[in-house]
């Protein structure tokens, strides 16, 4: 429904209904639901998605530009970009999404419209039946969808560690063996201050072990407190891992952090879920020497 078939229009100003005209803004369509966009486009539509409703395809789309009532997304590659314009060969609801904003204004407290208290009622008590119910929505920010990262690259890649206690038998040697299958003191020494060749641990003695390296999973959440995060590799690792989250107010996003302990080289799927709400994310990790990166890292 665009502004063509709006209803009530009665309760709004001569300038408000022509810029309704102009914008396309779908006054009283219904809300956006978590099935109609990709995941990406939804957590982009600010302050919520069920502030928006879709455009539908008898809108001219070469008609259509880029306004703070109207976003308009287009497919670039494997991206989901927000455009000033379409191009000429996109399709809506196939290459192309355009949304527009449900509503020109906020009533007033009280309603009323400057046309009468009884419209201004009717239309107050309207919004408030048709208050939309408060559906997650989830995102991977981080590694985004397409991208190939090194093991080097520490602003996605950390080191992952095991705690251990030294036994009476141990040596640095003997423990990394153990728990690495390497033969590298530096999995020890270089991240146990003040253990050094000079001074080796000894029974009793706690230290972390380098074990690997860790992949930093990002991404946002809204209206829920429970992150669900679930991957897999081309070459058959699998795992899940989920995390709590301090829940925001009505709508608001917030962040979250996963970390996936000991990553390999290779193609991996990404995928979050937060209540009915999915997103996902394919990237690769690039093949690297992982001797060297990891325990020489902090050198």
């Amino acid at each position: 429904m665009d502004w063509k078939t709006i209803s009530n229009m009665d309760v709004y100003t001569n300038a408000e209904r022509d810029r309704a005209q102009r914008d396309n803004i779908a006054l009283n369509s219904p809300p956006l639901q978590p099935s109609d966009l990709p995941q990406d486009i939804l957590a982009r539509l600010q302050p919520h998605y069920s502030n928006w409703s879709l455009q539908n395809n008898s809108v001219n789309v070469r008609e259509l530009r880029k306004s703070d009532s109207v976003m308009l997304f287009e497919k670039q590659g494997k991206d989901w970009v927000s455009v000033q314009s379409f191009s000429g060969s996109v399709a809506l609801g196939e290459t192309a999404y355009a949304v527009s904003r449900r509503s020109l204004r906020k009533e007033p407290p009280g309603g009323g419209s400057g046309r009468g208290g009884d419209a201004g009622q009717a239309t107050s008590s309207a919004a408030n039946s048709e208050e939309p119910q408060l559906v997650p929505t989830v995102i991977i920010t981080t590694p985004g969808n397409g991208s190939s990262i090194k093991l080097t690259d520490k602003k996605h890649i950390t080191t992952s560690f095991k705690e251990y206690t030294f036994k009476k038998s141990d040596t640095v040697n003997s423990v990394v063996k153990n728990l690495t299958g390497q033969d590298n003191p530096s999995a020890i020494l270089n991240y146990n201050p003040p253990f050094s060749e000079k001074r080796l641990p000894q029974e009793g003695d706690p230290v972390r072990v380098a074990v690997g390296q860790a992949l930093v999973v990002k991404g946002g959440v809204t209206n829920t407190g429970r992150v669900n995060l679930s991957w897999k590799s081309e070459k058959g690792s699998i795992g899940s891992q989920s995390t709590s989250v301090q829940q925001g107010g009505k709508n608001q996003s917030v962040d979250w952090e996963i970390k996936i302990d000991n990553i390999q080289p290779g193609d991996y799927t990404l995928t979050a879920i937060a209540g009915s709400a999915s997103h996902t994310s394919q990237f690769t990790i690039e093949p690297q020497h992982w001797l060297r990166l990891l325990y020489n890292d902090e050198n």
